[in-house]
């Protein structure tokens, strides 16, 4: 393992300590500290930004999930990155980046019946029904017992 690894390993584990205590803000710093001596790191910030997704934090964690594929464009074809990016944007309510976010999701990975009723959620929330029903049918014809998508008439 080079150096520059030891010591991010250092702070990850340093922050994972503070995270499984429930202290989500000294998660943060510690992983803050790691950003202030490896900048251009797109794994650190990738875990900041899901550091800031548990704290509910959504706006600074897209900055976060950004800023990861900016250093590191291979970034934008990870499954997790595209779908955590898809989550904040849709608790934001910010529907349409977060069917954009979900589409590339999908893309790389089309087996997910949650992504396809997720993308019938925030379509159904935009109006457009009938794109939103073609994603609730993927998504069931995958999972037969999604709930979520048998039911999405009765979703607000």
């Amino acid at each position: 393992m080079n150096k520059k690894r030891q010591i991010l390993d250092v702070f990850y584990r340093k922050s994972e300590e503070f995270e499984d205590a429930g202290d989500l803000d000294k998660a943060i710093a510690w992983i803050d500290k790691a950003i202030a001596i490896y900048p251009n790191d797109a794994e650190i910030w990738a875990v900041k930004g899901q550091y800031l997704i548990r704290d509910q934090k959504f706006e600074e964690a897209i900055i976060c999930f950004d800023r990861a594929i900016e250093l590191s464009p291979q970034f934008a074809t990870d499954y997790m990155k595209c779908c955590n990016r898809a989550f904040c944007f849709q608790e934001l309510g910010k529907f349409e980046e977060a069917i954009e976010a979900l589409n590339k999701a999908i893309e790389i990975d089309p087996n997910h019946s949650e992504d396809w009723y997720n993308k019938g959620h925030c379509l159904r929330k935009i109006g457009k029904f009938e794109d939103a029903i073609v994603c609730f049918d993927k998504a069931i014809e995958m999972d037969p017992n999604d709930i979520g998508s048998w039911t999405w008439l009765k979703d607000d």
